[in-house]
């Protein structure tokens, strides 16, 4: 059995989850590899925007400038100090700086 979108049916649908009824997700990264990451940040429609969270990329406030934030998870949330640097030369290969590292907070339920 297929997967039907049924809430894609509502009238009321907004236009961000309408494009993403259009879009395949994987689609958005390469999107950016192959294509924004050489035209530029003002090649980037404001529907693809969007998508690019798909991929972990947030647009950096204030919105406008270029700036992103791309999520990364670290599985059991250790990395070694060769790790990190390896990963900030692989980025600086890339032409991207890494600014700041956080790490993200977690909430835990026992009970």
């Amino acid at each position: 059995m297929a997967y039907e979108a049924v809430w894609a049916k509502d009238p009321a649908i907004n236009k961000f989850e309408f494009v993403k009824l259009q879009t395949d997700g994987l689609d958005v990264i390469r999107k950016i590899i192959e294509k924004y990451a050489h035209e530029g940040y003002a090649s980037i429609p404001e529907d693809d925007l969007v998508l690019f969270k798909w991929a972990g990329v947030y647009e950096q406030k204030p919105k406008g400038d270029g700036y992103f934030m791309m999520r990364v998870r670290i599985n059991s949330g250790i990395m070694t100090t060769a790790q990190v640097r390896r990963w900030r030369k692989s980025l600086a290969n890339m032409g991207v700086t890494l600014s700041t590292l956080q790490r993200a907070k977690r909430s835990s339920s026992t009970g």
